[in-house]
């Protein structure tokens, strides 16, 4: 349903395994051409083995950039506004609707999913929910149970930016990233 649904979105949808997903994100910045990258602070970049791929790309002088709580927020606005890339994990996926959640926190500012050109959303398997409800509930558990903070944006972002405020015509890539990518995870 998800796949199915990320046509309707304009979403494109990469599937690949633990082991290959950083070369698969590397594949893919390759075919749509090289820029500065931003991430955000997450310990999923470790876990799945990413930063050695970001080191590579660093060494051929490809900008590298972490949501970084030690710098100003305009500096983290200004490192995301020249970023090409903004790579990131979902929390929940939803599958009704292709809608990605994410929450705001210190390693992942709001302006990181809104202000770079392509938007990369890495999603584990494990955490596509059939809709809103069940993601919303299980934040909620999160934060009841003091994993996560209550405070801090939830972002449902569902796909590239769009409008269709003018006469109704569909325009893909009005403000925001002009292109969404989901690289799906099989970690089940």
């Amino acid at each position: 349903q998800l796949k199915k649904q990320c046509q309707q979105i304009h979403t494109r949808v990469v599937e690949t395994t633990p082991e290959k997903a950083p070369s698969v994100l590397r594949l893919l910045m390759t075919e749509y051409g090289e820029g500065a990258v931003m991430t955000s602070c997450d310990h999923r970049f470790e876990q799945y083995g990413f930063s050695p791929m970001f080191d590579s790309l660093q060494r051929d002088g490809i900008s590298i950039a972490c949501w970084n709580t030690d710098l100003s927020r305009e500096e983290n606005i200004r490192q995301a506004e020249q970023a090409k890339y903004a790579v990131v994990f979902s929390d929940y996926t939803l599958a009704e609707s292709g809608t990605v959640v994410l929450s705001s926190h210190q390693g992942q500012g709001r302006a990181l999913h809104f202000l770079p050109m392509m938007y990369i959303v890495c999603i584990e398997k494990s955490s596509i929910v059939p809709r809103m409800i069940q993601a919303v509930s299980a934040l909620n558990r999160s934060v009841e149970e003091g994993e996560q903070q209550a405070k801090g944006a939830i972002h449902f972002i569902s796909g590239p930016s769009n409008s269709a405020d003018i006469e109704m015509n569909l325009v893909v890539g009005v403000h925001g990233p002009v292109q969404a990518i989901y690289l799906l995870i099989d970690d089940e």
